[in-house]
């Protein structure tokens, strides 16, 4: 009961540093976060939200190839351990990154300067 109760509060946590993630990303902070995504998608291989966001942070930082890599290591670890492919989501965003959409650039609605990172 315990164990349960454990993964169910890890789970929520993860939720919450998912949301904080994409907060950052909408304003631009991309490059900041690529350590902290490094290891969250080291610490949850199959996580497809987690390796979305560090996809998109790489492409963003200019890193397009290392984004692509990713998409292949989180499809051939999704194909060999679970069976299945990466979600619609996340190969469309493959293909966006493929064909440099421009929708994946970030650009403030108010068109200051980013907000300044602060790590949580």
């Amino acid at each position: 009961m315990l164990t349960t109760e454990l993964a169910r509060l890890e789970e929520n946590r993860l939720g919450v540093v998912e949301e904080r993630i994409d907060t950052w990303l909408r304003l631009g902070c991309h490059a900041q976060l690529l350590d902290e995504l490094t290891s969250l998608t080291g610490h949850h291989p199959l996580n497809e939200n987690l390796h979305a966001q560090f996809m998109t942070a790489l492409y963003r930082a200019g890193r397009q190839n290392r984004a692509l890599e990713t998409f292949h290591n989180l499809r051939r670890r999704l194909v060999s351990e679970l069976g299945v492919e990466p979600s619609r989501r996340v190969r469309l965003l493959h293909e966006a990154i493929l064909a440099a959409d421009p929708a994946l650039d970030v650009v403030p609605a108010d068109g200051r300067t980013r907000l300044a990172f602060t790590a949580a």
